[in-house]
């Protein structure tokens, strides 16, 4: 694979290494730990999956019924994007599988799961960005929030996203809109201003990350 190298980020050399690997929808939504580790959601085993840097793996979090992405706040809460079932889905527990977004650990909590009028949540979480303020953005589509209150509101319309990611002081949210990068100025919780273009992309993006 040809690396394209990126300066201060990545160099033209390096190489890819698989640290771990098993069956089914097996690591999406991506979070490194404190320590170091990579904390993963199966969507497929109902599960939080921790790697660790020997690509040692246990269960972090079991029974989180349709998690497909995480995030972590600054107050270190872990935090998941649950969905139903996509339609012909066999897995046996798949009536129980709600749309929802919620709080793993250190204490379980939903944190949303309805609309503002009380109906359930229609779209399916896809990856989630947490806020430090008891909410989370989360996109499906377009981009949309996660209330404390436990509520669901649209943030911005008019977006292919996936991928969502904050900066590292929290005032900007820059989510995926296609094949290029849009950043928002956070001015509140579930608050966004001054959408503009941050970066153009290949191709479609997925994920998001920002480092150190």
């Amino acid at each position: 694979m040809t690396i394209t190298a990126i300066p201060g980020v990545v160099a033209a050399d390096v190489k890819w290494t698989k640290i771990w690997q098993a069956p089914g929808n097996s690591a999406d939504g991506i979070l490194a730990d404190k320590d170091g580790n990579a904390l993963v959601a199966q969507e497929d085993y109902d599960a939080v999956l921790k790697i660790d840097v020997t690509g040692k793996s246990s269960v972090f979090v079991a029974n989180a019924k349709g998690i497909g992405s995480l995030s972590m706040d600054r107050q270190g809460r872990l935090y998941g994007a649950h969905r139903t079932e996509r339609p012909g889905s066999t897995k046996a527990d798949r009536d129980s599988i709600v749309n929802a977004i919620t709080i793993l650990a250190p204490d379980r909590k939903t944190v949303a799961n309805t609309w503002a009028d009380g109906t359930p949540l229609s779209v399916r979480p896809n990856d989630l960005a947490a806020d430090s303020q008891g909410g989370a953005y989360f996109t499906s589509g377009c981009l949309f929030y996660a209330n404390p209150n436990g509520t669901v509101t649209v943030a911005a319309e008019d977006l292919r996203t996936n991928g969502i990611v904050f900066s590292p002081d929290d005032k900007v949210l820059y989510v995926t809109n296609g094949p290029a990068i849009v950043a928002f100025d956070v001015v509140g919780p579930g608050k966004l201003a001054n959408r503009r273009d941050f970066a153009k992309l290949e191709s479609a993006g997925d994920g998001a990350a920002v480092d150190t």
